[in-house]
């Protein structure tokens, strides 16, 4: 397809990867189950694209927007991190 792919981390019998392939073009996490040899969207993210994908052992980290989240495998849920940033200074 005319996609644009990127950055494939496999987990299990799924592969996750960037992907623009929806209508909108915007790059979001996509999953390809090998045994069914079907693909889905994970994240729905409309107004920036994903980056900077990073795979744990039950979850993947990604940034959009200038914000972390992590997406849960096993349930495919998203959850944004919380940052704080501390200073000392006044």
């Amino acid at each position: 397809d005319d996609a644009d792919n990127a950055q494939p981390m496999w987990h299990e019998d799924t592969i996750y990867s960037l992907s623009d392939r929806a209508d909108d073009k915007k790059v979001n996490l996509w999953a390809y189950d090998t045994k069914k040899k079907k693909s889905h969207q994970v994240t729905h993210f409309k107004e920036f694209d994903c980056h900077f994908p990073g795979l744990g052992p039950t979850d993947i980290v990604i940034e959009n927007g200038g914000r972390l989240y992590v997406v849960e495998l096993a349930s495919e849920k998203l959850t944004e991190v919380d940052i704080r940033v501390v200073t000392d200074r006044a």
